[in-house]
């Protein structure tokens, strides 16, 4: 996995796929925001480095199935 902030915007690359996400800290929670497949995903999360990890577990699978 490759992460690059560019502009606010978090690029995140997994093997097969790259998400252009927008991360927002409040509250101590971690807002992650991301289009996929024609839909909105919004995850929050109060670890963003185990989100991120299962993230990366998902997509890595999905590419290799």
């Amino acid at each position: 996995m490759r992460i690059l902030v560019k502009n606010g915007k978090w690029i995140i690359s997994f093997k097969d796929i790259k998400l252009e996400s927008t991360v927002y800290y409040r509250d101590d929670i971690y807002n992650l925001e991301f289009p996929y497949k024609n839909k909105n995903v919004k995850i929050k999360t109060v670890n963003l480095d185990e989100t991120l990890k299962y993230l990366e577990k998902l997509f890595d699978e999905s590419a290799s199935a």
